[in-house]
């Protein structure tokens, strides 16, 4: 027969074992469970779900527990709970020693080790909840890991971004006073160019320039020494300060940059690639692999899809960014393996030059392409003397070719007409200069009403020459290896790079008209 439950502890237990009440137990203090009200007896007898998964009956005896009495809940070390008088009895049947084996884990459990408790709920051991439990810690710690891992890379694109905004910061644009730019050239005098800007950034060099009109702003290939990578800075001709580096995934040094009016960018260079990229996006959109480095490509002038790569092999690769795998053609001339200089799309032929001459590649009436050598009317050519061409720019009408000769350069201006269908060179004028030969610079020339501006560098000093002699000449805080020059309808722009900065000329043609 079951006793009724105390009302109040008894301090003369039929038992003798000990319950501690030390601070310094292992357990924490029992807190005291206030009396059910009525507000929480119903919700505990709503939830009969959660009540199901209670324990309530002693694992000894199978009879519920009291809160208080003979019977009331005991706790071990290892969490396992008992009925007062019950582990007693165990403890005296099992153990004459003050230690004895909890009844369902064995662990070792000494008498001081027991706590009475008053909880308000206990639930029993599940081994399946603890092994899902288990497997859960294993998940986040997976996951954990993984998280570990992502912030490391993020640490290490924090780093890489950090250095780029210090680069930033060390982005110099440099605006020339009145009196320099009077220095330079008279103010007063027309169709003169002043420099506007100087553009440079410590850790960058560059390698080439295009120029954009239609969005103001002038392109540089740029490698970030401190990063190692290749790409382009964006800057704006009426604002330098205006400026924004794209990274690429250019491997090597990016060789040649050519724009398009659909705001793509065609780049090719030293690792056998030749990208399109977004310039408003700054996405590559389309990556071909190449046999060999190039130095020079082109977009077609009436077809947006083709697009032209000459490499030092002497090929021409021709591509359509509809293809996204290979190559549209693969135009070889056998007798000539020279390193191609340039390549422009004219009309129905692709005009070529290498370091020993140029030719054309044409569609012949089987829609087959052949090559031909391009004649030059008027030119005298001494055979007994070695030149190698330097440079070459062309214009709508007209072409322009620099021949290294010794220790001359020799510059050849050609008109280009059509007589009877046939495309015909014949040279307007010529210079020679006497100069020390750079390993490399991109010559430009434009066209200013009917006369043709030739714009050269020697070492740290660019030239521009007419027919009539030296229209202007100023000197550069470093040799220059690449110019260019575009227009709109209200200033023209200049631009000479260096490999440590870009400067930025204009002249206003709307007040020379």
């Amino acid at each position: 027969m079951d006793l009724p439950p105390d009302p109040v502890r008894s301090e003369g237990s039929p038992d003798n074992l000990d319950y501690s009440n030390s601070d310094d137990s292992d357990f924490q203090i029992p807190l005291p469970v206030p009396d059910d009200n009525g507000n929480k007896r119903r919700m505990e007898e709503s939830d009969s779900q959660e009540d199901d998964q209670d324990t309530t009956v002693c694992s000894i005896c199978q009879k519920e527990w009291t809160n208080n009495g003979y019977h009331s809940i005991v706790q071990m070390k290892c969490g396992h709970c008992f009925g007062k008088f019950c582990i007693n009895e165990y403890k005296r049947d099992k153990s004459k020693n003050s230690t004895f084996n909890c009844p369902l884990c064995g662990q070792l459990t000494k008498k001081r080790e027991l706590r009475k408790i008053w909880p308000s709920k206990l639930i029993p051991e599940n081994q399946a909840y603890l092994d899902e439990l288990t497997l859960e810690l294993k998940e986040l710690d997976q996951r954990l890991a993984q998280l570990a891992t992502q912030n490391a890379d993020i640490q290490k694109e924090m780093a890489e971004r950090k250095v780029i905004l210090n680069s930033f910061d060390s982005l110099q644009v440099v605006v020339p006073s009145q009196a320099t730019s009077q220095e330079m050239v008279d103010s007063q005098t027309p169709q003169k160019f002043t420099l506007k800007s100087t553009v440079s950034s410590r850790g960058e060099f560059y390698h080439a320039v295009d120029l954009n009109p239609l969005e103001d702003m002038a392109v540089v290939s740029t490698l970030q020494r401190a990063t190692g990578r290749y790409g382009f800075r964006k800057i704006n001709m009426y604002d330098p300060s205006v400026t924004e580096f794209i990274p690429t995934n250019h491997q090597n040094a990016i060789r040649d940059i050519k724009h398009s009016p659909n705001g793509m960018l065609l780049s090719t260079g030293d690792d056998k690639t030749l990208k399109l990229t977004s310039i408003t996006k700054n996405l590559v959109v389309q990556s071909y692999t190449l046999e060999a480095p190039s130095r020079t490509c082109a977009l077609d002038d009436e077809n947006p899809n083709l697009l032209y790569c000459g490499l030092t092999t002497g090929a021409l690769m021709v591509y359509d960014v509809r293809n996204t795998r290979s190559y549209l053609s693969k135009l070889v001339d056998p007798e000539r393996n020279g390193s191609l200089l340039s390549v422009i799309p004219h009309g129905n032929s692709i005009l070529c030059t290498d370091q020993y001459a140029s030719y054309t590649w044409e569609l012949d009436e089987s829609q087959q392409y052949i090559t031909q050598p391009l004649h030059f009317q008027n030119q005298v050519q001494d055979k007994d003397t070695k030149e190698n061409i330097y440079s070459v720019s062309m214009t709508k009408n007209t072409f322009v070719t620099s021949k290294r000769i010794g220790r001359r350069m020799e510059h050849y201006v050609n008109n280009i007409t059509n007589e009877n269908g046939q495309r015909v060179f014949s040279e307007a004028w010529s210079c020679a200069v006497f100069q020390v030969i750079p390993s490399f610079c991109r010559n430009a020339h434009f066209t200013r009403d009917d006369d043709v501006f030739l714009c050269y560098a020697e070492e740290d000093k660019v030239t521009i020459q007419t027919k009539d002699g030296q229209a202007q000449a100023f000197a550069t805080d470093a040799p220059v290896v690449d110019i260019r020059h575009t227009s709109n309808s209200v200033n023209e722009f200049l631009a000479t790079l260096s490999n440590e900065a870009l400067c930025i000329y204009t002249c206003n043609v709307k007040n020379t008209q």
